[in-house]
């Protein structure tokens, strides 16, 4: 068995669609699966062969690349670099790795003795690690998040009221993995893309803004898979990616008796976790049967006295149980060492800043993107607020949205005079000279509510502030980005001002529409 390692930067945000529960948030994984890279190598392969996908299975080279599971593509994890260059790769690190709640200690209970326990509650480190002897690198991945609105499938408009979160990866982080097969099935791949650079795209809304990346092979030529050996009587497995094993009756489990019987050896101590998997096949159009799985990061203390050796040697070359060569099953035997570990410190390269002060035209480009990450916030925070008086609308008959007219002139109010005046107007002041409302509006105003206040006393209410709006988690890097350029933005009342026009001018704008939904759903029933 032989590799050749990949790296993939990616070059805008990453959403990999993960499984959770809440409808209105895409979660993302945190590294790259094997599914994703294999995908994408079989549509290069079908590019720069010149073969049609529906004749892709009567080509040779890639049924045994793609189809047949001759190669096998691991998943890619998150690499780091430290201030001095040296790279370090991150697995899933393994569950029986816990630190001390309110200590420093780090202990791998898989190899402490049960009289060995800590003096201390633990809990699980939950990222990516380096283990090397007694000392352990933790690494996460960095994470962002961005609303978006649903769209109507028919129309293709956005669809009213309706948000949901897209969790992605960061852009501009590298992750690496491998490719294992045959000598002469990877140095066929070879001939097929070379070792240089070249961009695609991977994950979900590929056609939007997420998904590009740069795949690059590293290898000139295949290198021998090399096999963690261990001479004495047990040994650790630590799963590196999520792993399906079927039982006796060909059904996925999580039975850590029939991972026993599947590698052949004795399971003295074990610490797992149980998940299921599915993902989505786009040239099928359709989702692969869920299967229960260990999940990366279970570990198994394992007699091995009497066990077959070069059986596990190959499980780790190959990988265990089923669908390996989408990268489930990955694995590595002796990789847990130590009972306790030492947090080893690192420092990631830092950019040198430059002595000469910016120039006045890049510091003027930079304080424009900043004001425009925090109107995108803005409008963002508008639908949201809209949102809990839309859906109140939606349960309680006796709620409902003010009228067109009275929105459509709330609208107009809000372009053409200031906050102040807006809400003098608003509180429907007697000694206040000009526009006033009528009785009939307030009326709506105080019909339409959400679950704490009514419209009128939510738009009376309401300020912004942009030192606020900066303390949101989604806009920590431009909250760095101004102490980086000395933009002392939130002292900018105009500014607050534009935004506070801004906010409402959305806020009206999709209510608008979401009151024409609604009429158009009552003239259906």
């Amino acid at each position: 068995m032989h590799q050749l390692k990949y790296r993939i930067k990616n070059l805008a945000p990453l959403v990999i669609s993960a499984r959770h529960g809440d409808n209105n948030m895409v979660s993302t994984h945190r590294h790259i699966p094997g599914t994703s890279v294999l995908g994408l190598l079989a549509a290069r392969f079908l590019k720069k062969e010149k073969v049609a996908s529906e004749t892709a299975c009567q080509n040779d080279s890639f049924r045994r690349f793609f189809l047949d599971g001759q190669l096998k593509f691991g998943n890619a994890f998150i690499l780091s670099k430290d201030k001095d260059g040296d790279e370090y790769l991150h697995y899933p690190t393994p569950f029986s790795i816990q630190k001390e709640k309110r200590g420093e200690g780090i202990y791998d209970l898989l190899l402490l003795e049960d009289d060995e326990e800590p003096d201390q509650p633990t809990k699980s480190v939950n990222k990516f690690c380096h283990l090397k002897d007694k000392y352990i690198r933790v690494q996460d991945v960095e994470n962002g998040l961005n609303f978006h609105h649903a769209r109507d499938p028919e129309t293709g408009a956005p669809k009213e009221g309706t948000i949901f979160n897209y969790e992605s990866v960061t852009s501009d982080q590298e992750f690496e993995g491998t490719i294992s097969g045959s000598a002469d099935d990877l140095n066929s791949l070879l001939k097929i893309y070379g070792t240089g650079s070249w961009t695609g795209y991977i994950g979900r809304s590929k056609n939007a803004q997420y998904g590009k990346i740069r795949f690059e092979i590293k290898n000139d030529t295949p290198h021998t898979v090399s096999y963690n050996g261990c001479n004495s009587t047990e040994t650790a497995l630590t799963l590196l990616s999520d792993t399906i094993v079927y039982n006796a009756n060909g059904f996925s489990c999580t039975d850590k008796d029939v991972m026993a019987q599947y590698l052949g050896v004795t399971v003295k101590k074990a610490f797992f976790r149980k998940g299921d998997t599915e993902n989505f096949v786009g040239v099928w159009r359709l989702k692969k049967p869920s299967e229960n799985c260990f999940l990366a990061g279970s570990s198994f203390l394992l007699e091995i006295a009497d066990a077959d050796r070069p059986k596990l040697e190959a499980f780790q070359k190959t990988g265990i149980g089923e669908r390996t060569h989408e990268g489930f099953g990955q694995c590595i035997f002796n990789w847990q060492q130590e009972d306790e570990l030492q947090d080893q410190p690192w420092e990631a390269p830092t950019l040198q800043k430059p002595a000469t002060p910016i120039p006045a035209a890049t510091q003027t480009i930079l304080e424009t993107l900043v004001k425009k990450a925090i109107r995108k916030q803005i409008k963002l925070d508008a639908m949201i607020d809209l949102n809990t008086f839309e859906s109140e609308a939606k349960k309680y008959k006796s709620v409902l949205l003010p009228s067109n007219s009275l929105i459509g002139r709330l609208g107009s109010m809000i372009g053409s005079m200031d906050s102040q005046r807006f809400k003098d107007i608003l509180k429907n002041d007697k000694n206040l000279k000009g526009k006033k409302l009528r009785q009939t509006a307030i009326k709506q105003l105080d019909r339409c509510r959400n679950k704490n206040l009514t419209l009128i006393n939510f738009l009376i209410a309401k300020t912004v502030s942009i030192e606020k709006i900066l303390e949101q988690t989604t806009l920590a890097d431009v909250r760095q980005l101004c102490e980086e350029i000395g933009f002392s933005i939130e002292m900018d009342k105009a500014f607050e001002e534009e935004l506070y026009r801004v906010y409402f001018s959305t806020f009206f704008s999709m209510m608008r529409k979401a009151k024409r939904q609604e009429e158009k759903n009552e003239s259906k029933k």
